[in-house]
């Protein structure tokens, strides 16, 4: 998954886009271009929605324990079966 933040789809991808890797790639494994922010105008909800399905915190904070989710999410399925 590639995530552009604070860029148009027409930018990155539309006509007028310059052709990159990205393009490429867009074409080979298609574009999720109906996802919306999970939390607007935070990112982070964003991030930890796409990478556990869950939506659990609702705005951005400094990482710490106030700023942790128990969701299960990839990195810790990837962890717990040996992955670095």
């Amino acid at each position: 998954m590639i995530a552009f933040e604070n860029h148009s789809y027409a930018s990155v991808l539309g006509p007028g886009a310059p052709a990159s890797e990205f393009t490429k790639l867009a074409g080979e494994c298609g574009v999720a271009s109906r996802f919306t922010a999970a939390h607007f105008p935070h990112s982070l909800p964003t991030y930890i929605a796409s990478t556990s399905g869950q939506v659990s915190i609702t705005g951005d904070c400094l990482p710490g324990p106030s700023c942790q989710s128990a969701a299960q999410n990839i990195f810790s399925q990837l962890g717990s079966a040996g992955w670095r």
